[in-house]
C-alpha cells in the first residue's frame, strides 16, 4: 500500500498530465479549445490540489519539485485571465527558485516569460522588459526558436505599453520570420495581430487592416475562434477609426457571436463596449447606453477593473451630452471610484474631497 507521500505525489503527477492535456487541446483551437477549458475547470479544484502539494515539497523532493514548476507552465493559458497578476508574480516566482535550484534551463526559460506576462498585466512593463530579456537569452542559449519568438512578441508588447512603437515592430519582425521558418502558424496569427495593432497606434489603419485580416485568416485555418474574434474585433476598430461605421459594427456583432459561442465574457464585454461606441457615433444614444450597460454589468462579475472603467466612462460621455445631471453624477463618482481603486491619483483626491465637502454639510 503506498504511504500518503507516495499518493499525493500520484494524484499530483495525475493531474498535471490533465492540464498538459488541456494545453495542448486549447492551442488546437475550435471545438478542441472549449473541450480544454471545460477540461480545465472541471478539474480545477484537484489541479489546485496537486500544485499545492507539489509547492509544499518542492524543497526536500526533486519530484515534487519538477512538479510544481511544470504546473506553473501549463497553467498560463487558463491562469492569466483568472488569476490577479500579483498572484501569478507571486507563485511563479516560487517555481523559478525551484527551478534554479534544479538547474533546469528551459524550464527557468519559460517561467521568465510568463513573469515577464505578470508584470506586463500589473502594468510594470520595465520590469517585464527585465524578464523577457533573461528569458530571451536562455531560449537563444538553448536553440530554442519558438521560445525565442513567443518572447519577442511579448517584449514587444512591453515596449508598445511604452509607447515605443517601432521597437515594438522591430520585436514582431523578427518574431514573424521565426513564427513563418517554424510553420508555427498559431503564433503566427498572434504576431500579425500584434503588428496591426502597432500600426494602428501609428495612425496608419489601411495598413493594419492587412495584418488583421491575415491575422483572421490564419486563425480560421488553425480553428483558433478566439483569436479569430479578438482580430475580428480589432479589423472593427481600424474601420472605426477611419469612420466606416458600417463595417466597423459588422465587425463587432461578429465578435460578440463568437465570444458568446465560446463563453468569453471578456471579448464579449469588449464588443458590447465597441457596439456602445458605434451608436454613440451613429447619434443612437438609447442604445448606446444598452451596450455600454451590458458591458458594465459582465466587467463587473468578472472583476475586470479596466472594462469596468471604460464602460463607465463611455456612459458618462454619453449621459454628458444628454445633459442628464442626475445620472451624469452617478455616474462620474463610480468611474471616480473604479479609477482610485486602480491607483489613480486624481481620482483618489477628488474623492477625498467629496468626502469632506459631505462631511463639512453634515
Amino acid at each position: 500500500m503506498p504511504s500518503l507521500c507516495e499518493a499525493q505525489q500520484r494524484h499530483a503527477s495525475c493531474y498535471l498530465s490533465l492540464l498538459r492535456q488541456a494545453e495542448i487541446r486549447y492551442k488546437e483551437g475550435g471545438e478542441a479549445q472549449l473541450g480544454a477549458l471545460s477540461l480545465y475547470f472541471d478539474n480545477l479544484p484537484n489541479i489546485q490540489l496537486g500544485q499545492n502539494w507539489a509547492e509544499s515539497q518542492a524543497g526536500v523532493n526533486r519530484q515534487a519539485a519538477e512538479i510544481f514548476s511544470a504546473y506553473q507552465i501549463g497553467a498560463i493559458e487558463f491562469d492569466q485571465g483568472r488569476l490577479h497578476p500579483r498572484v501569478r508574480i507571486r507563485s511563479l516566482q516560487s517555481a523559478l527558485a525551484v527551478a534554479e535550484g534544479l538547474s533546469d534551463l528551459g524550464v527557468q526559460a519559460a517561467l521568465r516569460n510568463n513573469l515577464g506576462m505578470a508584470y506586463a498585466d500589473l502594468g510594470q512593463p520595465h520590469e517585464a522588459i527585465a524578464y523577457y530579456q533573461q528569458a530571451m537569452f536562455l531560449a537563444r542559449l538553448l536553440g530554442l526558436p519558438a521560445r525565442k519568438a513567443s518572447t519577442l512578441v511579448n517584449l514587444g508588447l512591453a515596449y508598445a505599453d511604452l509607447k515605443d512603437t517601432e521597437r515594438a515592430i522591430e520585436c514582431y519582425q523578427q518574431a514573424l520570420e521565426i513564427d513563418r521558418a517554424e510553420g508555427n502558424h498559431r503564433d503566427e496569427a498572434f504576431t500579425l495581430c500584434n503588428l496591426g495593432l502597432a500600426y494602428a497606434d501609428l495612425g496608419e489603419f489601411q495598413r493594419a487592416i492587412e495584418f488583421y485580416q491575415a491575422a483572421i485568416a490564419l486563425n480560421r485555418e488553425t480553428g483558433n475562434r478566439q483569436g479569430e474574434g479578438a482580430d475580428i474585433g480589432n479589423l472593427g476598430s481600424a474601420y472605426l477609426n477611419l469612420g466606416d461605421l458600417d463595417k466597423a459594427q459588422a465587425c463587432f456583432e461578429q465578435q460578440l457571436a463568437i465570444a458568446r459561442e465560446l463563453s468569453d465574457r471578456y471579448g464579449a464585454g469588449n464588443a458590447l463596449g465597441n457596439l456602445g461606441i458605434v451608436c454613440s457615433q451613429r447619434g443612437e444614444p438609447a442604445r448606446a447606453i444598452t451596450y455600454f450597460k451590458d458591458q458594465l454589468q459582465i466587467a463587473r462579475k468578472i472583476g475586470d477593473k479596466y472594462g469596468e472603467e471604460n464602460a463607465l466612462d463611455c456612459l458618462t460621455r454619453v449621459y454628458y451630452e444628454l445633459e442628464d445631471k442626475q445620472q451624469l453624477m452617478t455616474h462620474n463618482f463610480e468611474l471616480a471610484t473604479v479609477r482610485a481603486e486602480m491607483g489613480d491619483r486624481e481620482a483618489s483626491e477628488f474623492l477625498e474631497q467629496l468626502r469632506q465637502a459631505e462631511a463639512r454639510r453634515k
